[in-house]
Parts: C-alpha cells; sequence; structure tokens
C-alpha cells in the first residue's frame, strides 16, 4: 500500500512540475523586416545568456522558446544589431535599421582569429559534406520565380510624402498582381563521378511558351557551397569555404545559437580582406559546430552594379540523419532606380527564385538511362504544357492572388499580336533566329560587311516546327549593292529523333569565302563571335552542294560527316592565277570534343554554356578525282583550347592549332595566317600585328597564351584587368608553285600584347590594349610594329 501511495505521490508531482513548467514557458514569435517591409532571413536570434537561440526562417520569421523572462539579440549583417526584452508571451513585427557598412574596415586581431580557426575546420571537412562526393543521389525539386514592383518601398516614400506622382498607376497595380511569375517542377539525378542532370518535367511561365524562362531562378546560382567557386549568375566567385581563404577572407565571429532541435550553430561573418583584389562575396555562414558543417549562407558579390543587386541564400539539413543536403535554395535579384531625385536609387523591382529540394534519396540505385543522359539540363518533350497533378504533389509554395493575377495579367499582353514576337526571345538570343509564323529568320545574315563587298542585306530564313516536326526547309537571298552580286543559298535539314541528336543536312549555295580560310565544327554556338570578317579584302565565289550527317553522342562529342561538291571562281583580287578556278569533291569528317561545356537540351533546339576545361578539335578532308577537273588532296586540322580559372592567380587561356595539307592544291585550300592587320576589334585567336594574306602554308602550328590579372575595387560598379597575350605562328610551304608567289613563316611569326580592361557588370566590358611584332618578322620602323586595340567585349575567352 505504501508503495502504491509513494507511486501516485510521484506521478501528481511529475505532472504537477510539467503544468507548472508549461505554464511558465514564453513564445516569442516574431517577423523580421527591413525599412521598406522585405522580410530578413536567417537572421540570429539568441538570449543573453546565449543558452537558447534560433534563425528566421526565409520568410523572415522567427520562433524561440524561453524557460524565464530574457533579453533577446537579433543580428544580421548590415543592420543595427536590435535588442528587446521578453517577459510574457509576444509576437513581434521587428524593423531592423540599415547599418553603414564598410568592406574595407580594418580589423586587428592579437594572435589567433578564432573565425579562422574554425574556418581551417569546415574546410576540412568540404569534402565529406559536399554533395558530389556522394554516390549518387536523385531528388525532386519545386521551383518558383516571380518579378514584382518592390511595394512596400513605393509605400515608405508615399507615406512620407516624397513619391512622384508618376508611380501612382503602378503602385495601383501592385496590390493586385506582380508582374511576372513561373513554376517548375525538375528530377535531378547524380552520379560520381560528374555533374547533376536536370530534367524539367513540367512548366508554367506566364505569358511565354518557351519553358526556359521557367528555370531563370534556379539557374542564379550553385547548388552546392563547397566548390572552390561559387557561381552567381554567370560569373564565378572564389568559396569562403574553400583552401586558404582565410588568408583572403576575413571572417568574425558574430553570434553563437543554440538551438534546441538543431544544436550548437556559429555564425561567422566574412569580407573580403584589407588590400586583398579577387572576385570576392560577402555575407554569413551558419556553422553546426558538432560536424563543422554549413547549415546556412547568405552571400552577395563584393562588387556588384549600382543598377542591379543580387543576394543569395542556402539552407542545408541531413537527409537520412547524416549526410548535409542543400534543403532550400533563394536568390533575390534587386532593379535599382532614382526614384526620388537626390537620393541614391532604391531597389524598384525584386525579383525572388526559390528551391525547394523534396525528397532527397541518398546513395540510390539509378537507372542506367538516366546515367548516359549527355546533356546537364533537359526539357520534356511537353514541359512546355502545364502538368497540374505534378504541380499539386509538389508545390511547396502556394499560388496566392498576386500569382494567380500575374499569370492572367502576363496571358493576356503577350497574346497580342504586337507582343507575339517578343515571346520567342530565348529561342531568337539561342540560335540567332527569329520565328514569325511557319519561319525563323536567321539573324545573323539579314545585315553583313567585308573589304570586297562592302554591305550586304537580304533575307535568310528556315520552317520550324510549326509547319513540320522533323524536317526543315529554306534558304537565303543576299545582295551586295557594291558589287551587284546576288548571292543565294538552298537548305534543308532532317531531324528524325525528338532527342536531336541525329540530324542529316543539305545545302546548295553560292557564296563567298576566305582564301586560304579554315574553321572548325562549332554546333550550338551563341553569339556573334567572328568579328574579323569585317576587314576580309578578297574573298573567292563558291557555288556547289553539300551533304551533311550530324552526330551528336556520347556526352559533349559531337560527329559530322560531310560531302561536297562546289566551283570555285577567283575573285578580281587573286593571287593564284596560275591555277585558275577550280572544282572539289570531297569529303570531311569533324569531331569535337568538349567535356567541360554544359549542354541543355531545348526539345527544338541546344545551348551551350559554361565552357570550363579543355576543348578539342579535330578535322580531316579529303578531295576525290570524282571529275576531270576536281582537285585531290588531303587536308588534315586540329585544335585544342584550354581555360582555367584560378582563386588568386588570375585566369590563363591556351589556344593552339595544327594543319597540313598535301597535293598540288590551289592557293584556296592552303591555310593563311589569320592576320587581322590594324583591326581595333578584338578577335581571339589572331595576329594583329600581321596584314591579311601575309603568309599561306601547307603547314603549319599557331599558339595563343593569354593570362588575364583581374583587379577589382569593392564597393564600386566597375572592376579593371589587365592581360597579357603572346601568339606564335611557325609555317611551311612544300608545294613549289604556291612557294613562287607566295610567303611562309618559316623562320616563326611572333608578337606579344597587353591589354587593359574596365568592366561595367551593366554593359560588358571595355578594352583597350597594344600588341607588339617581335622576331625576324619585325621591321625598322618601329611604329609599323604596333597594333591598338580599341574595342568592347561581352566575353574575351575562346
Amino acid at each position: 500500500m505504501k508503495n502504491h501511495f509513494r507511486f501516485l505521490i510521484t506521478v501528481f508531482l511529475s505532472f504537477n512540475f510539467f503544468i507548472s513548467a508549461a505554464q511558465g514557458q514564453i513564445e516569442v514569435t516574431g517577423l523580421l523586416q527591413d525599412q521598406y517591409g522585405r522580410p530578413i532571413s536567417f537572421a540570429s536570434v539568441t538570449t543573453s545568456s546565449k543558452a537558447n537561440g534560433t534563425i528566421s526562417d526565409l520568410s523572415g520569421s522567427f520562433h524561440l522558446r524561453i524557460e524565464q523572462p530574457d533579453s533577446i539579440y537579433i543580428y544580421y549583417l548590415g543592420f543595427e544589431s536590435f535588442q528587446f526584452y521578453a517577459d510574457t508571451s509576444m509576437h513581434e513585427i521587428i524593423k531592423l535599421v540599415p547599418k553603414s557598412y564598410r568592406l574595407d574596415e580594418v580589423q586587428v586581431f592579437p594572435g589567433i582569429n578564432p573565425a579562422d580557426t574554425i574556418m581551417q575546420h569546415v574546410i576540412q571537412y568540404r569534402e565529406k559534406h559536399n554533395p558530389l562526393n556522394l554516390n549518387s543521389y536523385k531528388h525532386m525539386a519545386y521551383h518558383k520565380f516571380r518579378i514584382e514592383v518592390n511595394r512596400d518601398t513605393l509605400l515608405y516614400f508615399k507615406k512620407i510624402g516624397i513619391l512622384p506622382a508618376t508611380f501612382d498607376g503602378l503602385l495601383k497595380f501592385s496590390e493586385e498582381a506582380h508582374l511576372f511569375v513561373t513554376e517548375a517542377v525538375t528530377e535531378t539525378t547524380y552520379s560520381r563521378p560528374g555533374q547533376p542532370k536536370e530534367n524539367v518535367l513540367t512548366t508554367h511561365v506566364a505569358g511565354f511558351d518557351d519553358p526556359s524562362f521557367a528555370m531563370i531562378g534556379s539557374q542564379l546560382q550553385s547548388l552546392s557551397c563547397y566548390d572552390d567557386f561559387f557561381s552567381i549568375g554567370t560569373l564565378k566567385y572564389v568559396n569562403p569555404v574553400s583552401p586558404n581563404s582565410w588568408k583572403r577572407y576575413l571572417f568574425l565571429i558574430q553570434d553563437t545559437i543554440n538551438d534546441p532541435l538543431l544544436g550548437e550553430t556559429m555564425v561567422i561573418t566574412f569580407r573580403p580582406r584589407v588590400g586583398t583584389s579577387f572576385n570576392a562575396l560577402f555575407g554569413m555562414l551558419y556553422i553546426h559546430i558538432d560536424d563543422f558543417a554549413v547549415q546556412r549562407i547568405v552571400a552577395q558579390p563584393a562588387s556588384q552594379s549600382s543598377r542591379m543587386g543580387i543576394v543569395i541564400k542556402q539552407e542545408y539539413k541531413k537527409a537520412d540523419g547524416q549526410y548535409w543536403f542543400p534543403h532550400k535554395l533563394q536568390s533575390n535579384l534587386y532593379v535599382y532606380q532614382n526614384i526620388i531625385p537626390n537620393l541614391d536609387p532604391v531597389p524598384f523591382l525584386v525579383g525572388v527564385g526559390s528551391t525547394d529540394i523534396i525528397n532527397p534519396q541518398i546513395n540510390t540505385d539509378l537507372p542506367r538511362k538516366l546515367l548516359g543522359q549527355q546533356f546537364q539540363t533537359s526539357f520534356t518533350a511537353d514541359a512546355n504544357r502545364m502538368d497540374t497533378s505534378l504541380f499539386t504533389q509538389y508545390r511547396t509554395d502556394a499560388l496566392t492572388v498576386f500569382d494567380l493575377n500575374a499569370y492572367l495579367f502576363m496571358d493576356t499582353v503577350m497574346n497580342s499580336p504586337r507582343m507575339r514576337l517578343f515571346r520567342a526571345l530565348p529561342k531568337a538570343l539561342a540560335e540567332g533566329a527569329f520565328p514569325i509564323g511557319y519561319f525563323d529568320i536567321n539573324l545573323g545574315e539579314l545585315f553583313g560587311y567585308n573589304l570586297q563587298d562592302r554591305f550586304q542585306y537580304g533575307l535568310s530564313l528556315m520552317t520550324n516546327q510549326t509547319l513540320f516536326e522533323h524536317i526543315r526547309v529554306g534558304g537565303k537571298v543576299i545582295h551586295a549593292p557594291t558589287t551587284d552580286h546576288l548571292y543565294y543559298a538552298a537548305r534543308g535539314e532532317i531531324n528524325p529523333f525528338s532527342s536531336g541528336i541525329f540530324r542529316l543536312r543539305y545545302e546548295y549555295r553560292d557564296e563567298t569565302i576566305e582564301k586560304g580560310g579554315f574553321e572548325f565544327y562549332e554546333p550550338y554556338r551563341m553569339g556573334f563571335y567572328n568579328s574579323r570578317q569585317f576587314v576580309l579584302p578578297a574573298l573567292n565565289y563558291v557555288t556547289g552542294q553539300q551533304t551533311a550527317i550530324e552526330l551528336e553522342y556520347p556526352r559533349n562529342t559531337n560527329f559530322r560527316l560531310q560531302a561536297f561538291s562546289q566551283q570555285t571562281e577567283l575573285s578580281h583580287t587573286a593571287l593564284d592565277t596560275s591555277f585558275g578556278s577550280f572544282h572539289q569533291s570531297a569529303l570531311r569528317f569533324d569531331l569535337r570534343f568538349a567535356p567541360g561545356e554544359e549542354l541543355t537540351n531545348m526539345g527544338n533546339y541546344r545551348v551551350r554554356s559554361g565552357f570550363g576545361g579543355v576543348a578539342f578539335n579535330l578535322s580531316y578532308e579529303r578531295g576525290l578525282k570524282y571529275e576531270s577537273s576536281d582537285v585531290s588532296y588531303s587536308r588534315y586540322l586540329a585544335n585544342v583550347k584550354y581555360s582555367l580559372a584560378t582563386r588568386f592567380a588570375g585566369n590563363f587561356r591556351i589556344m593552339a592549332t595544327a594543319g597540313y595539307v598535301e597535293g598540288q592544291i590551289p592557293l584556296q585550300l592552303a591555310f593563311n595566317g589569320r592576320g587581322s592587320a590594324k583591326m581595333p576589334l578584338y578577335e581571339p585567336g589572331v595576329f594583329f600585328t600581321m596584314p591579311l594574306y601575309k603568309f599561306f602554308h601547307t603547314g603549319f602550328v599557331q599558339s595563343f597564351f593569354m593570362y588575364e590579372i583581374p583587379i577589382f575595387v569593392h564597393h564600386q560598379n566597375i572592376k579593371y584587368s589587365i592581360s597579357t597575350q603572346v601568339s606564335m605562328l611557325h609555317g611551311e610551304n612544300e608545294n613549289l608553285r604556291l612557294a613562287g608567289f607566295t610567303s611562309s613563316a618559316t623562320m616563326g611569326y611572333y608578337e606579344v600584347g597587353l591589354m587593359g580592361g574596365i568592366t561595367d557588370p551593366e554593359l560588358g566590358r571595355f578594352i583597350l590594349g597594344a600588341y607588339y611584332r617581335i622576331g625576324e618578322y619585325a621591321v625598322a620602323n618601329q611604329f609599323n610594329n604596333f597594333s591598338l586595340i580599341l574595342g568592347f567585349t561581352t566575353d574575351v575567352g575562346w
């Protein structure tokens, strides 16, 4: 009986203690915002004793449970610390005050900086925590991206009475809808070694049919924070979680958080050290002390435009209870504008991209079909059609009224006749072709210029998938008024497989080609990259037909087998008049291998991007004696390009090309020296001090080596760079007939160059420099050995 009574007393006291404890607990919740009402995520919220704490989520909300009244401290980089006293349960909306933050503040620490010690441990364990070091993984993801008017900013200025009346209409619109919204559901697979491969299953894009828009927000940042470089947009930044980063980054411990669920977390800020110059970030790291893993990271470029800013955020959680894996990614884009006269630009538009990783499966068996996929990103055939069931299953962020109204607004606007052309913008940028109805207009052939024909203009078009899914036909008609010559071409293409890895092409053409020119097979090359064509004074006329079979398999490998038969007529500036006009019947084989490139499958077209590492090109061309007038020859070409970006030592680029031709050939089939004389436009892989058509070779080797040192001025809108280039050419001419009226660089042609660049993130890179000819071909007049380079480029890569 005593034991039974004692048991009842124990239960009663325990229950009474539990009730008392529950009644004594204080629940503190809140929402953190900046002065414009934007959420502040990943801020540390701790008690005065540091015994308890938490971190605000992506929406700026936090929840903290304390046992007794205490002071609550809030810290976030770039804002004044905030403190309040909590003696009862409460919910607070807290607006943090911006802090004047200088990246070049001098910090002097006697002895060892404890933050450096922690970061050295983080870097020591980074290989363990890097998701790319897992044997394999697979996960689903939900992506959402929206563009909205920064309504809180406009309301703030309207409240204090200084908002111009011109913004009233936009402010009213922002009360009902966002400007733009996209959604996507994707499946990602990875097997070591390699790169993650993302398959876009379904998209929903406001106003557009092209699914590429749906991936804008998800492709603004790296998936993992453990690589040597962290990608933001198209640029690479030195990762603070990389070897020896403490020598360039200043790390400071700002807070310690003891979360009952997550354990102890150390809050560390980072920024470039005073006097350093490198592609740097600044932000905050949340380090889990038990295993030195990154729980969260907030970062932005230390140097970025005053008109556009970007902040990235990542959150990691343990998958399967043992592997730290990305959980949420967020990218915030800010477009600044001078809304109020005499005030600094303020964030006028905001783009918010978020990615939620769903159900990650670690070290799982993957189907061989997925492992053999060659595209880093691919879109299913019907990715542009919204799959409601997939969104219902994987949508983690419910659509708001603002989202739904944005879809309704954009779909209405973009379906108007005037805006339908704008809907084709992604494809136009990727292919250089603009769709109008059943046809794609080739933008690269609408206008042209060279020193022989001067200006050219015309029309070049091909049918698109709107008319035929697997067949394209078309052609071009181009007129050169100076020479009164009409160029034309008829083209056809068969693409029998939806994967697009096999193509059969035919072309009948009448056009001009360069004397002694050569080119390599570059499928899916984006943009305009051959500015040398402007200064070509002498071209030969070619009429004939060619058929090509193109194959793209396996990964990053392209093959082309080409057969052509064409007649070449010499121009009035011909040098090789002794050989005269000639006919070619030939076969050509091309191989291209570029493992460092990322290839995106857009369904009916491809995009290459992110060149890095090494790329090889090989070509063999055999002239056949099919007709009595045919030229018999063998022509070999090889090219290798290598690009290496280092964290602190600058960027290295090298390109080497070699060629050899045998047979009694006309000058057209020899190799010229790739000179460009005094061309002011920068053209990679060209000798700037070599006159056009100075040297012709039956065998040659040329190389270009460039070293670029970026100079970053943090907190300014521009950055500087200095690059040096060394170019070398050695050629031979084994054809005695050609040697009678041409020369070859048998002694070796050399030049060195020095360029300085100023990069404006909003526009591009302006370059100024000079190249100097050295060696046996230098002339006595030193001025003629120089070539001035003045130009503009968006990329000085090869």
